[in-house]
């Protein structure tokens, strides 16, 4: 169901004018920045295939299926999440990336964060930073000049690393670690698994330090759930920035709305929260008919998503609010504060999630608020 609703998300910022979402040479679904092109100020993109081969002097924010980018001049840090992913030419800044299988052949002069199924980074690759990954397989061909970290099944070393690994291998098989005659390792090889794991002796390696995964009837560490919380993290936080790119006077309007009326932003969203349904429910049986009821309650859906978004921001904004007041935050940060809080009160049982049913529902309550204000 969260899956159908991203893409009737994503489907609707495809149906959005062009010059609201920047986007250039859009056909169908298909987006591309063209070699040639330049655009001087953070680039955002969604699509079902999102190709970007021009000049960016901004941050790139990237939501699809498939994205590829292919330029010489990126000249900001990349934030992408979608199915498959391709990087190649220059970074020049850090790359956020979530994806199933990301393949990377690029100079990155900052670091590398990354969440998915794979993760490669061939022979080409030079990284000037670390490099973070939480999935399934890494497989390191490249040069990465800082720290590789994260928790996988398998790792798979043939390139050059010039300072510690620290990793976590969760399947505890002796092919969860591979290193290759070619591999040169820096610093110190640090690895947690089930069992002592053989490393390739002809390999250059500066020490090794092994500590062994105690093995519990209820492990309180879940690879696979980390992964996940991770993915939905840079998943939202993707959409969260196009959404506050399309929209930046409803988030910027919507916390003073919800703190200057909390009981009648939680009383109007609660009602129309119930009304929606019932509301298309009466359409359909009516005589306009089914197809409105069907457009009505699709852009609801679309909205239930949205508003987890909001959800999330008025939380980031009234901790930073409460207790960082007299601090300058950039709207990023709050985004990014208020989405880990979202996750981690979504995983407390009850109490948390009872905060969330009530933020969310203020959420929707802003959004009759503002409305009605910009109706009058």
């Amino acid at each position: 169901m969260k899956k159908a609703i991203k893409i009737m998300v994503l489907a609707l910022l495809f149906s959005m004018p062009i010059s609201a979402l920047a986007f250039t040479g859009q056909s169908g679904n298909v987006v591309v920045l063209e070699k040639g092109q330049t655009k001087d100020s953070n680039y955002y993109a969604a699509g079902n295939t999102v190709e970007i081969y021009g000049t960016v002097n901004g941050d790139v924010f990237v939501a699809g299926d498939t994205v590829t980018i292919n330029s010489d001049n990126i000249n900001g840090d990349v934030f992408v999440a979608a199915s498959n992913i391709d990087i190649k030419g220059n970074i020049n800044g850090s790359l956020r990336l979530v994806g199933e299988k990301i393949n990377i052949s690029a100079e990155v002069t900052g670091n590398i964060m990354a969440a998915g199924q794979n993760l490669t980074l061939d022979a080409d690759t030079k990284l000037a930073g670390h490099l973070t990954f939480w999935g399934q397989m890494a497989s390191i061909s490249g040069q990465v000049d800082g720290r590789l970290e994260g928790a996988m099944e398998t790792l798979r070393i043939s390139g050059q690393l010039s300072k510690d690994v620290d990793v976590y291998l969760s399947s505890g098989q002796e092919a969860g670690i591979n290193i290759a005659d070619s591999a040169r390792i820096g610093g110190t090889l640090y690895y947690q698994s089930l069992k002592e794991l053989p490393i390739n002796q002809n390999a250059q390696i500066g020490g090794v330090s092994f500590n062994q995964i105690i093995k519990k009837e209820k492990s309180n560490f879940n690879t696979g759930k980390v992964l996940a919380l991770s993915m939905n993290f840079f998943g939202m936080l993707v959409i969260a920035m196009l959404a506050m790119y399309l929209w930046p006077r409803f988030f910027s309007s919507a916390y003073h709305v919800a703190y200057k009326k909390p009981w009648q932003t939680l009383l109007k969203g609660f009602l129309l929260l119930v009304a929606t349904p019932i509301a298309c429910l009466l359409i359909a049986i009516s005589v306009i008919g089914l197809p409105l009821a069907i457009v009505t309650i699709v852009l609801w859906a679309v909205l239930l998503y949205l508003m987890t978004i909001m959800t999330a921001w008025l939380i980031g904004k009234f901790v930073k609010e409460r207790f960082f007041v007299k601090r300058a935050w950039p709207k990023l940060a709050i985004l990014a504060l208020g989405i880990f809080l979202f996750i981690v009160l979504k995983n407390i049982p009850f109490i948390g999630g009872l905060v969330v049913a009530i933020v969310y529902m203020m959420a929707w309550g802003t959004l009759v608020l503002l409305f009605k204000k910009e109706s009058n």
